[in-house]
């Protein structure tokens, strides 16, 4: 995948911390350990339709209607892992015909305007999309966020590439966070490990250290779609304004359905419309073009 040189992270961020996500604490997450066993026991099977990944699929010499020239190189990429004590494992997660489920979005309509801000996607959510995320957030699917996180990366690099918006300089990442109690359960913030690969394939730094979810909301995914503005009002708080180096926000998160967390999000930090914000999901829904 080819990369943007946005800015250097070490003159926009001077002396504030650079957060580097990790998997959470000793306690949190039984998923954790229990997937990284499984992963020793029974590597390489496709999480959608359990074929063995270790067989040779070949060269890929075409790719389907509405799949961007990247797709090439996303074939081409050794997706691994680091686990404990610095175990490297495959993170492939789905076999080609598999990631070919996915329903991309074109460049054309990959922004999506919500009071005034740019929503990213690469993909439309759909079916193979869901079972990704639930494996992720809620089976200790850590492996799932680093090609998921390349094609974030991607649909960002294509969407600053593209010129829709004016950038102020001064990029970054910002996770959507998890109350801490989600966070002892999971052992993981799921926006935060995307967030990190990202970064990493992009040279974009991570910060989590100014935003805090102080109510632990009912699941989104649980509500109609006209209670969950309400589900997470005051959900966030702004623990530190952003260094004043940071022109323009990268909010991330799996998914974007009606905005509900994104707004909520954006009026704790209480950021000026005037500088740029993004946000980043692996999926959106259909009706929120």
């Amino acid at each position: 995948m080819r990369r943007s040189i946005l800015f250097r992270a070490d003159e926009m961020l001077n002396d504030r911390k650079v957060v580097i996500l990790t998997e959470g604490g000793v306690s949190g997450g039984r998923w954790v350990l229990l997937s990284f066993i499984f992963d020793l026991l029974f590597p390489g099977n496709c999480l959608g339709c359990e074929r063995n990944l270790r067989e040779a699929e070949g060269p890929v010499r075409s790719i389907p209607g509405g799949w961007p020239e990247s797709t090439f190189h996303f074939f081409n990429e050794h997706f691994h892992y680091n686990r404990f004590w610095k175990f490297r494992l495959d993170a492939t997660v789905l076999c080609r015909e598999c990631w070919l489920k996915l329903k991309p979005v074109t460049v054309r309509n990959m922004n999506v305007a919500d009071g005034g801000f740019s929503v990213v996607s690469p993909f439309e959510t759909n079916d193979m999309l869901l079972e990704l995320i639930r494996f992720l957030k809620f089976r200790g699917g850590i492996p799932v966020s680093v090609p998921l996180g390349w094609w974030m990366a991607d649909a960002l690099n294509r969407f600053l590439e593209s010129g829709e918006i004016a950038l102020g300089g001064g990029l970054v990442l910002l996770p959507v966070p998890l109350h801490r109690r989600r966070m002892l359960q999971r052992g993981y913030n799921q926006a935060g490990l995307l967030s990190m690969e990202i970064g990493r394939f992009l040279g974009i730094p991570v910060l989590d250290d100014c935003l805090e979810r102080v109510r632990n909301t009912a699941a989104q995914s649980k509500l109609a779609d006209e209670d969950r503005d309400e589900n997470v009002e005051g959900a966030f708080r702004l623990v530190s304004d952003p260094p004043s180096t940071v022109k323009t926000i990268v909010l991330v998160d799996d998914l974007y359905t009606t905005g509900a967390t994104m707004r909520a999000c954006l009026k704790a930090l209480q950021y000026s419309t005037d500088s740029p914000i993004i946000i980043l999901t692996a999926g959106r829904s259909h009706g929120s073009e």
